[in-house]
């Protein structure tokens, strides 16, 4: 009695630990995502290329490195100098190069964003269509069963001699059709994990993490009118006008004179006390040629501000156009879930109980199987299409319209 209270004790203790380890093991969505981020090499890269362009933007704008020599001067007898010269830039070539480099360190960070969006857009769609596909195979394999069952019955109905022999031969063709589905699901199942393996940077990546994953369907936040302007796609095209005005102002201040400071000292020879000072100015004598560097600088920059333009008329058309195409399907999903999948399940019941009375055929069953599980499979297939859409109109806007995660914020320089 004893010995068997100890050993149901030690049954519950173990049960209670694997389920409690199997919990701790699960991830949420979000730390998916972020296993993503962190060993993702290119987002690195992205992140040196932007502290890089940041280093730039204050180099650019510091004085170049001063020049130390020896100079000799011959006028009947020798004098030797110490030389010290420093090369000087007009002050506004200084302050538009700096601010040039700068500019162009935010658009390097406003790109390391987008690639932070995008590895979180690749991460949630795989993941969401990894759970669909999964849902469909075990929809096929329990299936599959069920005709088998099917098959079983219309065996003993045909040695009975209450029905033919073709219910038991389409049966049996039925369950090399669902097999040969099976094995198509499982090949896209395969696909679908290397394709994760490779995002979350690890190619021994335990699939069976994702085995006991459970997604929803996610709810959807009110989108705004101003979302497109948020893009970090329009903050890039604003930020290299930004670059085409500046470069377009610092050609009419590389007109400005360029200066070179030198001192000398006499460390040898006569007269003592000997010391050289002087300054040199630049004369922009060719001045045709900066002026057709002002004329292009002008013309860059009117292409960029016409760029601009461009980019807001389509990131507001694609806007609501992918507004039009996740209202939609959203709709879709609830009709599946309100009206379809309850139909098809009462449909499919009935059907099957009335076989099993011998009131109906087996080719009313098969079509009742057939519809069941070709409405489960199109529900999952539009769940997985989407989040697709939802993950990417935050991409492009930059913007949360989802509980999937929320991003606001996250990719302003």
């Amino acid at each position: 009695m004893f010995f068997q209270q100890g050993r149901f004790l030690f049954i519950k203790v173990f049960i209670f630990t694997f389920a409690f380890g199997a919990k701790a093991q699960q991830k949420s969505l979000k730390e998916f995502v972020d296993l993503a981020i962190q060993n993702n090499f290119s987002l690195r890269a992205s992140e040196f290329e932007t502290v890089a362009a940041k280093k730039e933007s204050v180099s650019a704008s510091m004085l170049e490195s001063p020049r130390v020599g020896v100079s000799q001067l011959n006028r009947g007898s020798e004098t030797k100098y110490w030389t010290l010269s420093q090369n000087v830039k007009f002050p506004s070539k200084y302050y538009y190069k700096g601010k040039v480099k700068s500019a162009t360190s935010h658009i390097f960070k406003i790109k390391q964003g987008i690639k932070t969006l995008s590895i979180r857009s690749e991460v949630t769609s795989s993941l969401y269509e990894y759970y669909a596909n999964q849902q469909i195979q075990r929809l096929t394999k329990n299936n599959l069963g069920l005709v088998k069952d099917a098959a079983r019955i219309a065996e003993k109905r045909y040695a009975a001699r209450k029905s033919s022999q073709s219910d038991s031969m389409k049966a049996h063709f039925e369950i090399t059709r669902l097999e040969l589905e099976l094995l198509k699901i499982q090949n896209k199942h395969a696909d679908i994990a290397g394709r994760l393996r490779t995002l979350f940077g690890d190619s021994k990546f335990d699939m069976n993490m994702l085995e006991s994953i459970q997604l929803s369907v996610p709810e959807l936040i009110k989108m705004r009118n101003g979302d497109f302007i948020k893009s970090p796609y329009i903050s890039i095209q604003e930020f290299q006008l930004e670059v085409a005005r500046l470069e377009k102002n610092s050609s009419l201040s590389d007109m400005g004179p360029d200066f070179q400071i030198q001192y000398q000292e006499r460390y040898s020879g006569l007269p003592e006390n000997s010391s050289i000072f002087s300054i040199n100015a630049s004369i922009p004598l060719w001045f045709w040629s900066d002026v057709s560097k002002v004329s292009s600088k002008r013309a860059r920059y009117q292409a960029e501000k016409n760029r601009l333009s461009q980019k807001a008329l389509e990131l507001k058309a694609l806007k609501i156009s992918l507004e039009k195409k996740i209202q939609l399907m959203k709709q879709s999903l609830v009709i599946y879930q309100t009206t379809m999948l309850p139909q098809a399940e009462g449909v499919f019941s009935t059907t099957k109980k009335s076989y099993s009375a011998g009131a109906l055929s087996f080719l009313d069953l098969l079509d009742a199987e057939r519809s069941l599980i070709r409405v489960k499979t199109e529900f999952f297939e539009e769940l997985a299409k989407y989040v697709r859409l939802i993950v990417q109109y935050e991409t492009i806007f930059g913007v949360s319209i989802s509980n999937l995660y929320f991003i606001d914020g996250e990719i302003q320089s």
